[in-house]
């Protein structure tokens, strides 16, 4: 897991703690409050990565182009054929 993800996740968690900033339902019982905030974590989580994934894509770019299959599979062939000699 790279550093953006940790520093995201520890962040969102803090925010979206009960009682940090809100606490939903305003006079619920414990565990349906833990409930609710463990599924508006799920939501924010599984909403906002693509950002955060393309952030990080952002700040630490590959060092190499990836290589598509296609090109993967000519240098295979082309490989195999210079072994055969032909």
């Amino acid at each position: 897991m790279h550093w953006i993800y940790s520093a995201y996740l520890v962040l969102l968690f803090v925010l979206l703690s009960p009682g940090t900033f809100v606490t939903l339902p305003p006079h619920g019982s414990k565990i349906i409050v833990l409930f609710v905030h463990t599924a508006l974590f799920a939501l924010v989580w599984h909403f906002t990565m693509p950002f955060v994934k393309n952030l990080e894509y952002m700040l630490n770019p590959p060092l190499v182009a990836p290589q598509s299959k296609l090109d993967r599979v000519k240098d295979i062939y082309a490989d195999a054929k210079s072994l055969i000699g032909l």
